[in-house]
């Protein structure tokens, strides 16, 4: 969570909305993941009341984490000994929530939903990983483009994360459109209906099931999805072997570039792989985030490489030149 005010915020929005993606995309392969990651360890254990009691009840002495190699060693946390155990100001920066200008809500799967306050200059880096998808894969900075969010919307981080996004596009200036139905099918076909027709290109961003079902739905009310040049963004959960070919069925694009977008959650750092047009680096682990420019695939972090594979497979039969 950012201890900045939305004032003090302010550089940092103008700086994403005024630099170009490829300028995004090496600013952050100038930066060491590793020494970052134990910057905010350091600034966790200093401004953090919470883990700093977290880390003297599993008898830790913040000053033995000096790299990177020492800090894999750190004791997880969880709900249980973290989450629940401490209030939520000594969560945050500062022991306060003065810091957050929002407040978000875990899906609540594995028991009580749990608050999450934070700040929206955190959507930034994410909003990155948007611009590559909606830049690199649709080409949505030179095509007029309408943007559905079917996720739920109101408490839940996703939909308003996602939406939020896609607002951070338009403001730097693609000529995209943000409809939030959210998972209102009645309210999706509504807007499929009435302004699809109005743009070039039309994205759905939702739940992988329930974007099938919306999908299915909207071709027995007699929805032609092709004709609205149809694309999809998928987050939460991964899809099944035979999935891709599904949705080249059902959207009756076989010659197009589908691209299966697969995240822990849409706010949630995850591990890229590029497809360019003659191949796509096999290997075993997971991909960095790409230096070059090309169509992406979002790999879940737990997603076993197999499945990712097999998804880069189809897209090397069916992208054209």
């Amino acid at each position: 969570m950012s201890t900045l005010s939305a004032t003090s915020n302010k550089p940092l929005f103008d700086h994403f909305f005024n630099t170009s993606l490829d300028d995004l995309l090496t600013e952050q392969q100038r930066v060491n993941a590793e020494d970052k990651v134990l910057q905010l360890f350091q600034r966790c254990v200093l401004e953090v009341p919470a883990y700093r009691q977290f880390l003297a009840a599993k008898q830790i002495d913040s000053a033995d984490i000096s790299d990177y190699a020492s800090f894999i060693h750190l004791p997880l946390m969880n709900k249980a000994d973290y989450m629940q155990a401490y209030p939520l100001p000594d969560r945050c920066f500062g022991g306060s929530l003065k810091g957050a200008d929002r407040i978000a809500v875990s899906s609540g799967s594995t028991g009580k939903p749990t608050f999450w306050p934070r700040s929206a200059a955190y959507e930034l880096d994410i909003a990155v990983r948007f611009e590559q998808v909606f830049c690199d894969s649709f080409q949505a900075h030179n095509r007029n483009t309408l943007a559905i969010v079917c996720f739920a919307l109101g408490n839940w981080v996703g939909g308003l994360f996602t939406t939020s996004c896609c607002w951070h596009l338009a403001h730097k200036g693609y000529p995209l459109m943000v409809a939030t139905p959210g998972n209102n099918k009645a309210e999706i076909f509504r807007v499929v209906r009435e302004l699809s027709p109005q743009f070039e290109q039309t994205v759905l961003l939702g739940y992988p099931p329930f974007v099938k079902d919306v999908i299915d739905a909207g071709i027995a009310e007699g929805i032609n999805w092709s004709q609205y040049q149809p694309k999809l963004v998928f987050a939460a959960k991964c899809l099944a072997k035979n999935g891709v070919n599904y949705w080249v069925s059902a959207l009756a694009q076989p010659h197009r570039v589908l691209i299966p977008l697969h995240c822990m959650a849409p706010q949630t750092a995850a591990y890229w792989a590029m497809k360019r047009r003659s191949a796509l680096p096999y290997g075993v682990g997971l991909p960095p985030i790409p230096t070059q420019r090309g169509n992406y695939l979002v790999n879940r972090v737990c997603q076993p490489w197999f499945n990712m594979m097999r998804t880069a497979d189809f897209l090397k039969r069916t992208n054209k030149p």
